[in-house]
C-alpha cells in the first residue's frame, strides 16, 4: 500500500467566507491510493478523522484560498494552537504505527480496514473480541449433527463412512492435545501447526512416538512407513473442510483455507491386483464355515459381478430387485445410487448374482463396516487358498515410494472387487465406454429428472447387456447372461 497522506480541512459553518469568523472543527482527510471503479471510472477513496479541536479559520489559512490549511499562518499562531498541534502529532504517530504494521506483515488493507484499525489505536472504537473456539469441541458438535441427520434425506446428510472419517480425525486431535498438553484453537491453527499436526500423526503411525491408549479406543495400528499419501489425504480434506465451515460460522481461523497446497496430491492406486476369473471361481466354489465368511464371499461375488463400490453395496439391500422386458431382451436389475460420485445407474444382474440373492430372499445382504469386511475378505482368501502374489506400491507421506511383494490375501480389500469387474470385462474385449455405462455413469442433470426419468439409464443398461452377450459370454462362464 502507499504511505498515507493527511490533508487537514475545516468543517465550514457557512458557504459565505465573510461569515466564517467563529471557530470551526478540524478534520483530517486520509488517503493512501485507495480507489474503486464507478461507471468504469476510477474514483479515489478517503476517510475522515475528527481532531476534536476547533480553530478560527483566519488562524488556519487565508480567506482568498477558502481557508485551506496554510502551515505558515497556522504556525504564526503557535501559542494558541499548541493543543491542536499535539492532537495532530498524536494522529500522525498512530497513522504511522498502523501503516508500519501492515507493511511489516506485507498486508494491503482496504480503506475500511485501515480506518477500523486506526480508530482502534486512537481509542475511538474497540477491537472485536472473538471467543476462542476449540477445534475438538467444534468438530464434536459437527459429528453430532451429521449423526442426527442419518436417514433424514436432507441435503447436508453424509454417509456413515464419511462420518467415520470425521470421528477418526477427532481421535487424532484428541491424541495430539493429550500428548502435547496443548489445546488447538482455530485462531492458532496456522500452516506451521497444521504441518506439525500431520507429522505428529505420521510419527505415531510409524511407531516413532508412542502415545498412551485412549480409553474406549482400540489399540493404534502401526506401519513402519507411516501413512500413505492417499491415506492421509482423506483426513486432510476433512480438517480443511471443518476449517471452511468454521469460517462460514464467523470463527477466526488462522489457516488459509483457500491454499490448495494444504492437501497432498492423490497418487495412483498402490495395488496391481485384481481378482481374475479363475480365482473368482475358487471363491464361488468355496464353502464357508461361518456366517461372517459367507457374508464376505457373497460380497466378493456380488461386487465382482456388478462393479459396485463398497458404499453402493452397503446401500443395495434397500433397493428392490426389478425386472425389465422389451421385445429384444429381458433381465433383472438393480437401481444403484452411488453417493460417492453423486451418480446413479441401472445394473443388469448376471445369473450368478441372482443365484446369490436367492439365498437372501432375493435382495442384497447387509454388510459390516469396511474394516470388519476387509478382515473377513482376507480370511476368506486365505481359506480359499488364493495364493497369488502382487506388488504393493506405497506412496508414503514422508518416506518416499516403497515397493513390496505380498500375498494377495494379505492386501486384498473390498475396493478390489470393482476393479475385478472392470478388468475382467476389459480382458474379454468389452469396450471401456460400455463398461462405464454401469460403473461410471454421467452425473444426472437434476435430482428430479434423474429420479423420475429412468429411460436413459435403462438404455445404457440394455446396451451393456447386449454387448456382454455379443462380446463376452461365449468366452466367460461368469460374465454371461445365458
Amino acid at each position: 500500500m502507499k504511505k498515507p497522506k493527511i490533508n487537514y480541512v475545516l468543517e465550514a459553518k457557512s458557504k459565505d467566507i465573510s461569515k466564517r469568523t467563529l471557530p470551526e472543527l478540524i478534520t483530517a482527510r486520509i488517503s493512501a491510493g485507495w480507489f474503486e471503479y464507478v461507471n468504469e471510472k476510477k474514483e479515489y477513496q478517503t476517510f475522515k478523522v475528527s481532531l476534536q479541536c476547533d480553530i478560527k479559520p483566519s488562524n488556519f489559512g487565508i480567506a482568498d484560498n477558502n481557508f485551506k490549511f496554510d502551515e505558515k499562518i497556522f504556525n504564526h499562531y503557535s501559542k494558541s494552537n499548541a493543543g491542536i498541534k499535539n492532537a495532530m502529532k498524536r494522529l500522525e504517530a498512530h497513522i504511522d504505527k498502523v501503516y508500519s504494521n501492515y507493511i511489516l506483515h506485507d498486508e494491503h488493507p482496504t480503506k475500511d480496514e485501515f480506518k477500523k484499525e486506526l480508530f482502534i489505536q486512537l481509542g475511538k472504537s474497540k477491537r472485536d473480541v472473538r471467543q476462542k473456539v476449540e477445534l475438538y469441541k467444534y468438530l464434536s458438535k459437527k459429528i453430532e449433527l451429521y449423526e442426527s441427520l442419518k436417514g433424514s434425506g436432507q441435503r447436508n446428510e453424509i454417509s456413515e463412512g464419511r462420518i467415520k472419517t470425521f470421528r477418526t480425525l477427532l481421535y487424532y486431535v484428541d491424541r495430539y492435545q493429550k500428548y502435547f498438553n496443548n489445546i488447538i484453537f482455530f485462531e492458532n491453527l496456522d500452516e506451521k501447526l497444521y504441518r506439525e499436526f500431520w507429522e505428529f500423526q505420521d510419527d505415531v503411525f510409524c511407531g516413532k512416538i508412542v502415545v498412551p491408549s485412549i480409553e474406549g479406543k482400540r489399540k493404534q495400528v502401526t506401519n513402519q512407513y507411516g501413512f500413505s499419501v492417499n491415506g492421509i489425504i482423506k483426513y486432510q480434506k476433512v480438517l480443511v473442510y471443518i476449517c471452511k465451515q468454521a469460517v462460514k460460522d464467523k470463527i477466526e481461523v488462522a489457516l488459509d483455507v483457500t491454499d490448495t497446497n494444504l492437501i497432498l496430491k492423490e497418487k495412483p492406486t498402490a495395488k496391481d491386483i485384481y481378482i481374475d476369473e479363475s480365482n473368482l471361481k475358487k471363491i464361488i466354489q468355496f464353502e464357508p464355515s461361518t456366517p461372517a465368511i459367507k457374508n464376505a464371499r457373497d460380497y466378493v461375488i456380488l461386487a465382482s459381478l456388478t462393479g459396485m463400490r463398497y458404499e453402493s453395496m452397503v446401500e443395495a439391500h434397500k433397493e428392490e430387485i426389478q425386472q425389465y422386458k422389451d421385445e429384444f431382451r429381458e433381465y433383472k436389475y438393480i437401481h444403484s445410487d452411488q453417493n460417492k460420485t453423486d451418480t446413479e445407474c441401472i445394473i443388469p444382474l448376471l445369473p450368478l448374482v441372482e443365484k446369490v440373492l436367492e439365498t437372501n430372499k432375493d435382495s442384497f445382504p447387509t454388510f459390516p463396516d469396511n474394516a470388519t469386511l476387509n478382515g473377513n475378505i482376507k480370511a476368506l482368501f486365505k481359506m480359499a487358498k488364493i495364493n497369488a502374489k502382487a506388488t504393493l506400491t506405497n506412496y508414503t507421506f514422508r518416506n518416499g515410494i516403497i515397493k513390496e511383494t505380498k500375498a494377495v490375501s494379505d492386501i486384498v480389500s473390498s475396493h478390489d472387487m470393482r476393479k475385478a469387474f472392470y478388468t475382467n470385462l476389459s480382458n474379454y474385449g468389452l469396450p471401456q465406454a460400455t463398461i462405464e455405462h454401469v460403473t461410471h455413469p454421467n452425473k444426472t442433470s437434476t435430482a428430479m429428472s434423474g429420479y423420475y426419468d429412468k429411460r436413459s439409464l435403462i438404455n445404457k443398461a440394455s446396451l451393456f447387456y447386449d454387448e456382454v452377450k455379443r462380446v463376452v459370454q461365449d468366452k466367460s462362464e461368469l460374465y454371461s447372461y445365458q
